[in-house]
């Protein structure tokens, strides 16, 4: 018998989840969408937002344009004109066990586990295996 899950997790403490609408420096968005380790942000100049998401984040996070995560191939090695407009315009992926969460969400903020990130216990595939010889 075999048995997967599709992606690792990674438990969040209360006091690593940085709540979006609480600090000024993260204003400039229209829209905020993905995960709360993996943030998509829509809006108009986005390397003036990645930029002020970047400095108030630091090395907590990765925050990119959707043009630098396309050139990084972080979507594979071409994306689709139909995949594009489903990217957010800025990119923010969290590291070690931080988040960044939106009362927009208000569910997210019952989880302790969370995924979405590039850390390796994120996108490694867990796989057991049970069984005997035949």
């Amino acid at each position: 018998m075999l048995v997967t899950g599709d992606h690792g997790m990674v438990n969040v403490p209360a006091d690593r989840r940085i709540v979006a609408e609480d600090h000024d420096e993260l204003a400039g968005f229209q829209r905020i969408g993905g995960e709360g380790r993996f943030r998509q942000l829509y809006g108009p100049k986005p390397e003036k937002l990645a930029a002020a998401w970047q400095t108030f984040l630091g090395e907590r996070a990765v925050v990119v344009t959707k043009e630098d995560a396309i050139a990084r191939g972080w979507f594979g090695p071409e994306v689709s004109a139909k995949t594009l407009p489903r990217i957010g315009d800025v990119l923010v992926v969290m590291l070690e066990d931080w988040a960044v969460m939106s009362r927009r969400f208000a569910g997210e903020f019952t989880l302790v586990g969370m995924h979405g990130s590039l850390t390796s216990a994120e996108m490694l595939v867990p796989l057991f295996s049970v069984g005997g010889r035949r």
